[in-house]
């Protein structure tokens, strides 16, 4: 996750420089094949501190990307030789970024190791970025582990860390993490005192950071149940969309969604639930089957789906059975349940996947297209077609024979749905959440839906 320049020599600063410049215009492709010409050469001057730093800035860019695994190697490599060059801060760079990979997939053991040793590396000379970053993994994890008092003790060192060295972005996410902790047990005093502090952070330092601020705030007064202040700062962090990532987005859109079936806006409540699912399959779409890029996120897009299926389910029961809400909800059932075993399927053949840095790049640009396509569909660049033939082109090649970017629209869906069950036929599909259990009946006389006791399935 680190990507320093100052770390090289003569030889390696321009090289550093000008990748270092390729990946803040997008360009992962060009830089990471840069970093790649300063490791041949290193390795030909058989210089490994050169090698364990342009290893830990190549980690980097595959981190960013979420290709946990090709950047644990990466980090690995980097940790191992910095180890032999007794090199402190790319040792500590590539150990708190290892722990926060292995806390992504859900690894505590392998996370609180890495943290731990990047804990006994701390002097008191290493940058106040540096160590709040690492005060803020240790805190993740000991909330993880259940640990309240031991997270708020971390998090309290990273405040003042940030506040000592006079770093108000810096503070303003720490505060913000320790918000989102306080929140997440149920103290929202301590919550919103947290939260706001970090509000007033952002807004003293100006830099756009404050619509995280807008959402952070959404999320405590939903849990509040305080709807309607709910809905007003959700609103602002909605009008700030091109802030978050997608994963960021359709939480937003979920939550005002939430919030808006509370206050009784059933519409408009609909209308963010398809626009989060939107977001959410451009997500699918770009996440390949590799267990690195299955993270913590596909619990939010399951209780998404969850609400989406709930609300279109359940306003078609009240209308009558509505034809279009059933399919609509029958719909998002199958696509539920088809994403869950295409995730099983691949678990089986994940290790023979390996794709070039091109993917991601191509990946990186049609996810920019596609996502601001959302809500300005006259927005699609007439390259996003090659792009995808780009992408399935290199799947195909790496060895994955079901494109993860396949999508049906819903009414090529529907058809083949209802062609495939014959006159003396029935698919019958069955789909549980907390709120209720649903099972819908397709004949060749139609599509049906009820809803059952939640204990009968």
């Amino acid at each position: 996750m680190q990507s320093k320049t100052a770390w090289f020599g003569p030889k390696y600063q321009k090289l550093a420089k000008d990748a270092a410049l390729l990946q803040q215009n997008g360009q992962l492709t060009e830089s990471a094949n840069l970093y790649r010409e300063g490791l041949q050469w290193a390795r030909q001057d058989g210089d490994t501190r050169a090698q364990s730093r342009l290893l830990n800035n190549l980690a980097g860019l595959r981190y960013l990307v979420t290709d946990y695994r090709s950047a644990a190697q990466s980090y690995n490599e980097a940790l191992r030789l910095a180890e032999l060059n007794h090199d402190l801060p790319v040792l500590r760079a590539a150990l708190i970024s290892l722990a926060s990979i292995y806390l992504n997939q859900g690894d505590l053991e392998s996370a609180t190791e890495m943290a731990s040793k990047a804990e006994s590396e701390l002097t008191g000379e290493e940058t106040p970025t540096y160590a709040v970053g690492l005060f803020l993994q240790v805190a993740r994890i000991q909330a993880r582990k259940g640990d309240w008092n031991a997270s708020e003790q971390y998090l309290h060192r990273a405040i003042a860390k940030a506040a000592l060295r006079g770093e108000p972005v810096v503070e303003a996410s720490a505060w913000d993490n320790l918000g989102y902790e306080r929140t997440q047990r149920g103290d929202y005093t301590g919550s919103e005192s947290a939260l706001t502090e970090a509000f007033r952070l952002r807004r003293m330092s100006g830099n756009g950071q404050v619509c995280f601020s807008y959402s952070d705030f959404g999320v405590l007064r939903f849990q509040q149940h305080r709807y309607p202040e709910a809905e007003d700062w959700l609103n602002r962090a909605a009008a700030c969309k091109k802030t978050f990532v997608p994963v960021q987005f359709w939480l937003i859109l979920h939550y005002r969604a939430r919030v808006r079936q509370a206050l009784g806006k059933q519409e408009l409540a609909l209308a963010d639930l398809r626009s989060a699912i939107e977001f959410a399959r451009s997500w699918k779409m770009d996440v390949i089957p590799v267990d690195g890029l299955r993270t913590a996120a596909e619990k939010e897009l399951q209780d998404l789906y969850d609400s989406y299926i709930d609300v279109t389910a359940g306003q078609a029961l009240k209308d009558g059975g509505e034809s279009g809400l059933v399919w609509e909800s029958f719909l998002a059932a199958q696509e539920n349940q088809a994403w869950s075993f295409r995730q099983l399927k691949q678990q089986s053949n994940e290790a023979q996947i390996k794709l070039p840095d091109t993917y991601f790049d191509a990946l990186s640009k049609l996810r920019k297209i596609e996502a601001n396509a959302i809500f300005n569909p006259s927005a699609i660049a007439p390259d996003s077609a090659a792009l995808r033939l780009t992408l399935r082109n290199l799947e195909l090649k790496a060895g994955i024979t079901k494109s993860a970017l396949s999508n049906q629209s819903p009414q090529l869906a529907k058809r083949q749905f209802s062609e495939a069950v014959r006159s003396n036929q029935a698919l019958i599909s069955f789909h549980t959440s907390p709120r209720r259990t649903l099972v819908w009946v397709l004949t060749s006389a139609g599509l049906s839906l009820k809803e059952l006791p939640n204990q009968s399935v």
